[in-house]
């Protein structure tokens, strides 16, 4: 007999489900018949919030009475961390929790739970994952099911906190210059058609567009007015029940928006303070509101990059000579000539933002925090000081401050913090890159760096909160699962986790497996330094003057790249010699998948960073016959690999964020190689419209830095 106490159940949703997470696993492992090594008449589970514990803490005691009754007590500082603690048992016992799936291991055993006692005060208190929710191989193209089930899933990885970011236009409705601006223009505006004749059409669960299944009608039928209007009242009661499913499973819920100029002076002060109101209105479940800037300060303020003396000058009109003098910021804004103005222009309109917000005497307001997204480290260390001098001290900043996880390290050594400015800061880091999306990835190490510096910084983890970004899930899920234990114990070194892993894998070649996927954090990081955003998946970021972002790139590191992707999958290939669990097997052969079509896509790209010798200086449709040739070769070579790569990624599809990758690719790189043999391997022009550009607050141009 099993009996539950939960006598603050009805208080709190978390609590309820929680019980509802134990007696749901209990009736599995009943039905398969997994309960019978501990023989007790009774078995007692106790769930109790103890406010007496240490936030964010949480403790499983187990105990055999009479040895008739075994019971459990299950207590934690509130509600998320009473769940926390239901989860660490059934880990004990041997149910191994996954971003993607929850198994159970060849250990299993409710012997495991005899004696068993243990108190966990997380290492990173506030720890999880931030959705930019933009582009379709993230959340924002999942079923309403399907996006609740991978919330579901951080719950059991013990994450307690999300952040969703909204670009203009596409979560929440607003008023811009007289203008209405509805929700639902996914993908910042970019239609991601399902092709009728392409054999990746039957792989996409969608008829003919790709996006929330549920919202295709209302996506496709959008030009109309009153269309339009119901996809952004569905696309926002789609992410409200998404929210309402984190804060049931014990998570905090930040919703982000940025403040976007065109040039200065263009967006009111009043538009912007109503577009806050609006967003908060429609989200009424968050926590905490952030507002952050554009990425790298956007473009509107270039003009003031020009010189240290023009730097200086915009300081000066924003905050005042005396403050500028009173924060020395003279030493750094000598090295800040590009992303500095953008930063300074919008923290000060943020906070004249935040000001009002916070006298406004609304109902209901949200705890706020400002958001930095910059990676030069002077505009970094400005935005901080300009942060701690002038924001109020009751709001938090949050903090995106690199392209990549070790990135991440480096530009918060730069930044010098005390650790009572850790205390205030959440910090934005990566469990993947969107410009590597095609990519596949691995950065624990620069995870491990991150939590490792927190520590070592003198704050003994006492951080406002540590935060990953990620849009695929399952081509990430040794770095999900890892950033969620990391947080949880930062002792946790990847080899460590690694061995824990490939043990819950039933890996027998766990040595050959664990050299491979180390290699390939290596050249994940190589890939972000030496071919920078050769992976991104926004379509027009590649259609800049020329061939774009081809210039970029070096053949010789591209041919090496690929090489060591090449070699990597060798020895992974290796692993599948030794036995494994079905759940191992699975995992070795999707990431020799993943690994073969980044092989692929970098032949692909190897076939055409040639050209840019050729069609350097060349405007379009100028070369001579010869070179035309040269081009339309290339370009065919280039689309054969891109052919194997969609035929190779649609094999194997374990969630709906593949799917999105596979028609986000289908409208990348095939468009970019068409334009290329358009424009430079013939010579007749026709009239063509490019229909790839959005409207819909299209992303920056990619930044190199």
């Amino acid at each position: 007999m099993v009996r539950v106490r939960n006598e603050f159940a009805a208080a709190s949703i978390v609590l309820r489900y929680a019980e509802q997470e134990l007696i749901e696993t209990w009736d599995r492992l009943e039905q398969e018949a997994l309960l019978s090594d501990v023989e007790s008449d009774e078995w007692v589970f106790e769930l109790k919030i103890d406010a007496y514990m240490e936030p964010f803490s949480f403790a499983v005691t187990t105990q055999l009475e009479n040895d008739r009754t075994f019971r459990v007590q299950l207590t934690g500082a509130d509600g998320a961390c009473v769940l926390h603690a239901v989860y660490t048992m059934f880990e004990q016992a041997g149910i191994c929790y996954d971003i993607s799936d929850t198994m159970i291991s060849a250990h299993f055993s409710l012997n495991n739970l005899l004696g068993f006692s243990i108190l966990v005060n997380p290492s990173v208190q506030r720890r999880g994952i931030r959705q930019h929710i933009n582009f379709p191989m993230d959340i924002s193209s999942y079923p309403l099911a399907e996006a609740k089930r991978y919330i579901r899933q951080l719950a059991r990885l013990k994450y307690n906190h999300i952040t969703f970011h909204s670009y203009p236009g596409q979560w929440y409705e607003f008023v811009d210059r007289g203008d209405d601006v509805k929700a639902g223009q996914f993908f910042y505006g970019q239609e991601h058609a399902i092709p009728a004749a392409h054999p990746i059409r039957n792989s996409i669960r969608n008829e003919s567009m790709y996006c929330i299944p549920e919202l295709e009608s209302l996506f496709i039928g959008r030009s109309d007015e009153h269309t339009g209007a119901a996809l952004s009242q569905a696309a926002i009661h789609w992410l409200q029940q998404v929210m309402e499913e984190a804060k049931k499973t014990g998570m905090q819920v930040q919703f982000s928006i940025e403040l976007r100029r065109e040039k200065p002076g263009d967006l009111l002060f009043a538009d912007c303070y109503a577009k806050c109101l609006a967003a908060l209105a429609q989200y009424p479940l968050i926590d905490v509101f952030e507002i952050i800037t554009s990425e790298c300060g956007g473009n509107e303020y270039l003009e003031y990059a020009a010189s240290v003396a023009k730097v200086r000058e915009l300081a000066n009109q924003l905050f005042g000579s005396y403050l500028v003098d009173e924060l020395e910021l003279a030493s750094d804004l000598k090295d800040a000539y590009v992303q500095t103005p953008g930063i300074m222009s919008q923290i000060s309109l943020a906070l004249k933002i935040t000001e009002k917000l916070l006298n406004a005497g609304l109902e209901r307001l949200p705890l706020i925090a400002l958001g930095v997204y910059a990676t030069e480290h002077a505009a970094l260390r400005v935005a901080h000081k300009l942060l701690t001098r002038l924001a109020p001290p009751e709001i938090s900043f949050a903090f995106l401050p690199a392209h990549g996880a070790r990135e991440v390290v480096e530009s918060l050594e730069q930044m010098a913090l005390e650790p009572e400015h850790l205390q205030r800061m959440m910090i934005y880091s990566w469990c993947e890159f969107d410009g590597n999306m095609y990519l596949q990835q691995n950065p624990l190490t620069g995870i491990y760096r991150l939590i490792e510096l927190i520590q070592l910084s003198g704050s003994k983890g006492r951080v406002a909160g540590v935060v990953f970004n990620h849009w695929r899930t399952a081509e990430n899920r040794i770095a999900i699962n890892y950033a969620a234990a990391l947080c949880n114990d930062h002792t946790l070194t990847p080899d460590r986790f690694y061995a824990a892993f490939t043990q819950s894998m039933g890996m027998e070649a766990a040595e050959s497996f664990i050299r491979a996927i180390k290699d390939l954090d290596d050249v994940d990081h190589r890939v972000r330094k030496e071919l920078p955003n050769v992976g991104f998946c926004f379509v027009a970021c590649w259609f800049s003057a020329g061939l774009g972002s081809i210039h970029w790139w070096s053949l010789n590191k591209v041919i090496e790249i690929k090489l060591e992707y090449h070699r990597i999958h060798k020895q992974l290939s290796a692993c599948l010699e030794g036995r494994s669990s079905s759940s191992g097997t699975s995992l070795i052969k999707f990431l020799l998948n993943r690994i073969m079509c980044t092989v692929h896509h970098l032949e692909a790209i190897e076939s055409l960073v040639p050209l840019a010798v050729i069609c350097s200086g060349k405007s379009p449709y100028s070369l001579n016959e010869e070179d035309q040739s040269v081009v339309r070769k290339a370009c065919d070579r280039a689309s054969e690999k891109i052919e194997l790569y969609m035929q190779l990624h649609a094999a194997d599809l374990p969630d709906r964020g593949c799917e999105g990758t596979l028609i986000s690719y289908f409208h990348t790189l095939p468009v970019v190689v068409k334009k290329i043999r358009k424009e430079y391997g013939t010579s007749e022009q026709t009239e063509e419209t490019a229909k790839h550009r959005g409207s819909a607050g299209d992303p920056p141009p990619p930044a190199i830095f």
